[in-house]
């Protein structure tokens, strides 16, 4: 009797693991993760849509436009105003960009072992967090000139906006 309690424990056991988490239960962690990274991007691409309307006013209104308070001040040097940019918005990388990165890098790994019939779904998820981080670069460190930078960060934007598209139909 004593063998058979621990040959059926132990089996349950093994069967417990083998099954995994469920495809509901898995959505939805997955899909709390998407709220994340959205809200993160969406961050991203708005600190980087500033970067660009700012270089674009040192260029052609020799206005420098602060990421943080919005305030203006004449700029003729463009480099002078990039360079005052990246300074104005470095503690925000260091404060709190890089920390919520950390998170988002911690949660996704969760992610990597999925059901089945969930891997069309962690493949977009995969997608958005590449996309994402992307993202986070061309706020913090953008290259290029005005013209490259804003094409790139028009084509991410467009992405992004089918990438949302794509995974809101798994949703369903």
């Amino acid at each position: 009797m004593k063998r058979f309690f621990i040959l059926s424990s132990l089996f349950a056991v093994i069967l417990l693991f083998s099954c995994g988490e469920s495809r509901e239960k898995y959505n939805h962690r997955a899909l709390a993760f998407v709220d994340s990274v959205n809200k993160a991007t969406d961050t991203y691409l708005a600190f980087a849509t500033a970067w660009a309307r700012s270089w674009r006013s040192i260029i052609f209104d020799y206005r420098y436009i602060s990421p943080v308070s919005g305030a203006t001040e004449v700029c003729i040097d463009m480099n002078e105003g990039l360079a005052k940019y990246a300074k104005e918005i470095k503690p925000l990388d260091s404060l709190i960009f890089k920390k919520h990165q950390h998170v988002l890098d911690s949660l996704f790994k969760t992610l990597k072992k999925y059901p089945s019939d969930s891997k069309n779904l962690y493949e977009l998820i995969s997608e958005l967090y590449t996309l994402s981080k992307r993202a986070y670069k061309m706020a913090m460190e953008p290259s290029g000139s005005l013209q490259t930078y804003t094409q790139n960060l028009n084509d991410l934007e467009t992405k992004y906006e089918e990438l949302k598209s794509k995974i809101d139909l798994e949703k369903q």
